[in-house]
């Protein structure tokens, strides 16, 4: 009986230090509402659409906890983060194609790594950043997307907005 009762407070404890609270400080553009929240036992992500209903234009912002013993051993890497994220950008999506890019995004404190990626699956065609770094001990990784056309409008207004970015927990 106070076998259980020890395992059961343990287990409580380490879902309290896991599920730690995540904030997130950041104003999107006008053209973005949200964000729509989804949490899990290693991150959350941070999704915002556009307001206009008919437009494409999409941001998310998942903050992802990486294992400390992994972390210490060199398994995860920039790199690592960019292939994830760019393989579940592309599943099942004919002409997709991805170019790596020189200049970092600039989000609050941190310069991520970043890919623009086209789709051209689509009438409009679409286009996107999708980009990621360590933070310690996590993965952020910050992606928009948004039609050729719009993109010229959308991205900048997102990337100033993302300048302000503030990740606490």
């Amino acid at each position: 009986m106070i076998w259980r009762l020890l395992v059961g407070c343990a287990c409580i404890v380490a879902l309290q230090c896991v599920g730690a609270e995540l904030t997130l400080e950041y104003q999107p553009p006008d053209f973005l509402e949200g964000p729509v929240v989804a949490n899990s036992m290693l991150g959350t992500t941070y999704a915002y659409r556009a307001s206009e209903l008919s437009a494409p234009t999409t941001l998310q912002i998942t903050v992802v906890m990486l294992p400390k013993a992994a972390l210490v051993a060199g398994e995860f890497s920039t790199e690592h983060c960019i292939e994830l994220f760019l393989t579940e950008v592309a599943r099942n999506q004919p002409g997709f194609f991805a170019v790596p890019m020189e200049a970092t995004l600039v989000a609050g404190d941190l310069h991520l790594q970043q890919v623009r990626w086209i789709r051209k699956d689509t009438v409009a065609g679409m286009t996107g950043v999708t980009s990621c770094g360590l933070d310690h001990d996590r993965y952020v990784s910050i992606s928009f997307q948004d039609s050729l056309k719009r993109a010229t409008n959308t991205f900048p207004a997102i990337r100033n907005s993302l300048k302000a970015l503030a990740i606490n927990q």
